[in-house]
């Protein structure tokens, strides 16, 4: 006999609960607003230069010719991943009636225990705990590596080296466990923080320019504290992410500070 759909998916589809802008592309607000969305989201496109456990696999590459082929995975499995996110979101708010009542970071999980065998449901939560431990031990890394060889002057030993992982690893538990926000909205402005601190650096010296080292922390600190101001700031609109400041504000102090530099030496 073929396999009906639940009872409670049969409820929803019954009574036409998808608003009529439900696959709208664009939001229903005035052009101005629809284009400082866009912009945002540009701008934390670009966040991902600021991120030290996708930059890395760059920096990993054996050689340039096979730039192309990492590009290829990357997108690929990015344009995979982020289509079936989306997917989970927009079958959450047709089949569940509480969809704005519980938490949407468990959308995924309730899908599957609504829909799916427990086989199948074990399967996605251990996929899930993999993507969170693939991703949060390359930053833990990352960060010990920055404290051990760029900051504290490159030490060669391995006890202070798992010292220094012990240390970040603590402070992230401790960051983790405080406060009541969800993971999204944590990754979110650590996303948005990292990409104002680097992104204007690596664009600076991408465009060919060169600056001594004391600008160079000064502008990654001032596009670090300017994306924490706007989004603190209740003045700063909220469809248009803090990223975006942070990045244009660091980018220009960098260029007046190379400018100005210039101008010095010319003298």
């Amino acid at each position: 006999a073929r396999r009906t759909a639940p009872r409670r998916w049969r409820r929803r589809w019954s009574r036409g609960a998808a608003p009529a802008n439900y696959l709208d592309v664009f939001p229903a607000k005035p052009v101005g607003e629809v284009f400082l969305f866009i912009a945002g989201w540009l701008f934390a496109g670009l966040g991902v230069l600021g991120q030290p456990h996708v930059v890395v696999r760059y920096m990993c590459l054996d050689s340039e010719k096979n730039v192309s082929r990492m590009r290829l995975y990357y997108y690929g499995w990015y344009v995979l991943f982020c289509g079936f996110t989306m997917a989970v979101g927009l079958l959450s708010r047709l089949l569940f009636l509480d969809a704005e009542q519980f938490d949407q970071e468990l959308a995924l999980l309730k899908l599957t225990q609504e829909f799916l065998p427990g086989i199948f449901a074990g399967v996605i939560l251990a996929a899930l705990f993999a993507a969170a431990m693939s991703t949060a031990d390359s930053i833990i890394l990352s960060c010990s590596a920055a404290l051990t060889h760029d900051l504290l002057g490159g030490k060669k030993n391995l006890a202070f080296a798992k010292a220094m992982t012990a240390l970040v690893l603590t402070a992230a538990g401790l960051f983790a466990v405080s406060g009541k926000r969800s993971v999204f909205n944590v990754v979110l402005d650590a996303w948005n923080i990292l990409g104002s601190a680097f992104v204007p650096l690596l664009l600076f010296l991408l465009s060919g320019k060169r600056c001594s080292q004391n600008i160079a922390v000064a502008g990654c600190l001032l596009g670090m504290l300017t994306c924490i101001a706007a989004r603190q700031s209740d003045l700063w609109p909220e469809d248009v992410e803090p990223i975006a400041p942070g990045i244009l504000v660091g980018l220009g102090f960098l260029l007046l500070a190379n400018g100005f530099s210039r101008h010095r030496r010319r003298q």
